[in-house]
């Protein structure tokens, strides 16, 4: 996989991750959020970048526990999502929906894991792009990352 593409993918993912992290500061339990975005990202099949645009719709559940925690469900889907190759012209759609959490202790550790799996389905010639998407990050108390994985790869299908 590009490194472009990594870094856009891991980019995308923090942004994600930190739109749960935002949740905590809203007084309600529960954040409803719906919007679009845009996002170019470099398609490893056909060597191009693919101008990707789209809706979204983000489902925060917040619960604090009886130690001062907060624990937070992530439920993101992104219908309908458009895909045009800048070069070529080739056309991609896509549906996904994705799923993850993080708790944070009284004491400010945070654990956080979230998975991505992204098909962006060619027209016509086009192959089928499917990005796959490991982030984790626990940060300890005094703010400091502890562990970090970020894994992703990359499927050319059809």
């Amino acid at each position: 996989m590009s490194h472009r593409l990594k870094a856009r993918l891991t980019l995308s993912l923090l942004l994600i991750a930190l739109v749960g992290l935002a949740a905590l500061t809203y007084a309600a339990n529960v954040v409803n959020q719906k919007g679009t975005f845009a996002q170019t990202l470099y398609d490893d099949c056909t060597g191009e970048d693919v101008a990707v645009t789209g809706k979204f719709h983000l489902l925060v559940h917040q619960t604090v526990d009886g130690a001062g925690g907060y624990h937070v469900d992530v439920m993101s889907n992104f219908p309908n999502v458009r895909g045009v190759g800048l070069s070529s012209g080739l056309e991609y759609n896509g549906n996904e929906s994705t799923h993850f959490g993080f708790n944070a202790t009284a004491g400010g550790t945070v654990n956080q894991t979230n998975p991505l799996t992204f098909h962006l389905n060619g027209h016509g010639s086009a192959p089928n792009l499917v990005l796959h998407a490991l982030l984790h990050v626990t940060i300890n108390a005094k703010g400091q990352v502890t562990a970090f994985v970020d894994h992703m790869t990359s499927d050319c299908r059809g």
